[in-house]
């Protein structure tokens, strides 16, 4: 009863972080764009396009393999830790020291070039930090992380605040949320200097760095994948198109990453249940069908208001300078619909263990998506990068439904046998 007390505390910790983190995080989006307008939003977006896959790759899945392996034996965290630094500052450094010296390679731009050289410092920042929180959850305790996570968002708000009162630029604003990542880290390292890391005592533990680095591959592929599915058109778009034009697509694209939340929300609770049914088809099916229905008029509504009031919303959030906008966002609503169901079905591969099938196939869409891309937006514009997003994830979908239904005899197969 109290492992299952705990369960639900944390879960909740961890919900009111994913909530109050994503409004915050949606507060920075609005302060910027009408704070600095189209052309520095584009700037901004272009920047952080090119910085959160580099985090991904700085992280290379060793938070998740750190905080599975902790969580079977909480006091190999202190070997862990040592060994995860190690690894941390020789793929983010390296990350970092790549981009200071490529960056006129990654942009045309002078000031998004600027502003890699400010921001990459994110991607070995947060890498570092991502260790402290990888042991933070499997040893299952989770209000620093909300605690810290919420720290650096108001940190946040509060620098770009006063640089858009002293009438600064993007570049300050991104120094000013690098700074903010700085202290945050500062404060987690004397968090568990201080308070957390006499929890368990430090046992013996031989741990080979290049082990760490085998095992948390997979982890680190899926991750870029995932991000890179999400933000390469931006960085096509920077290639094509002038900056306002990249801060139209991106305000339409936060407003539909905003509507993800919900989906996400159900697929961390979804998954276990999913996996959980591996030995009973029929039941797998089912739940499967029935979040199949609710999620896609979950996404036709949203299109649906996107359609009808996405001029108003628009204007509310962004501004009138924004109005280019709203045609985007009407289309790119659209792509929650395949969008969701696509996860959903990833889920269920994930659920029939097929995870390299997701990342071939991930790859693929990610491939698919530049190469519309390429040929849509320059000649039809932000919009052009919305029908690639769209075509990207609905061929997604049929792949990774046609490998779901060409698997399933099997899987009721080896559920019969189990």
């Amino acid at each position: 009863m109290a492992r299952i007390d705990r369960l639900s505390r944390n879960t909740l910790i961890l919900l009111a972080n994913n909530v109050i983190t994503a409004v915050l995080a949606f507060v920075v989006t609005i302060l910027i764009s009408r704070g600095l307008g189209d052309a520095a939003f584009g700037h901004y977006a272009t920047v952080m396009a090119w910085v959160l896959p580099l985090s991904i790759g700085a992280d290379f899945g060793v938070a998740t393999l750190v905080t599975r392996n902790v969580a079977s034996r909480p006091s190999a965290a202190h070997a862990y830790l040592r060994r995860a630094l190690r690894v941390r500052w020789l793929v983010g450094g390296g990350i970092v020291v790549g981009v200071l010296v490529l960056a006129p390679w990654l942009s045309q731009s002078p000031t998004v070039v600027m502003g890699l050289r400010i921001a990459i410092l994110l991607s070995l920042v947060d890498a570092l930090f991502g260790t402290y929180t990888a042991i933070f959850r499997a040893w299952e305790v989770m209000w620093p992380i909300l605690l810290l996570n919420t720290l650096f968002f108001g940190l946040q708000i509060a620098g770009i605040g006063i640089i858009l009162w002293q009438e600064g630029d993007i570049l300050l604003v991104l120094a000013a949320i690098v700074s903010a990542d700085i202290i945050q880290l500062l404060g987690t390292w004397g968090l568990w200097r201080l308070h957390l890391r006499h929890r368990y005592s430090e046992a013996t533990a031989v741990i080979d760095v290049q082990h760490v680095v085998r095992k948390a591959w997979p982890f680190a592929v899926a991750g870029v994948l995932a991000i890179l599915q999400v933000r390469a058109i931006v960085i096509l778009l920077d290639r094509y198109l002038p900056a306002e034009a990249v801060g139209w697509y991106a305000a339409a694209a936060r407003l539909v990453e905003a509507a993800r939340l919900a989906p996400s929300a159900l697929f961390v609770a979804l998954f276990p249940q999913l996996a959980a049914l591996a030995s009973e088809p029929a039941r797998f099916v089912r739940l499967f069908r029935w979040s199949a229905w609710g999620l896609s008029l979950y996404a036709a509504g949203f299109a649906l208001v996107c359609l009808l009031a996405g001029r108003p919303v628009v204007y509310l959030l962004f501004g009138a300078q924004f109005e280019d906008a709203i045609s985007v966002l009407v289309l790119l609503s659209w792509s929650l619909l395949p969008g969701v169901l696509r996860a959903l079905m990833t889920l269920r591969l994930y659920a029939m263990r097929r995870e390299s099938r997701v990342n071939w196939m991930l790859a693929s869409a990610v491939l698919v998506q530049l190469g519309a891309g390429a040929i849509l937006i320059p000649v039809y514009g932000p919009e052009g990068a919305a029908a690639a997003v769209i075509a990207s994830e609905i061929l997604l979908l049929i792949g990774l439904w046609a490998s779901a239904r060409r698997l399933m005899p099997r899987f009721v197969q080896n559920a019969s046998s189990c």
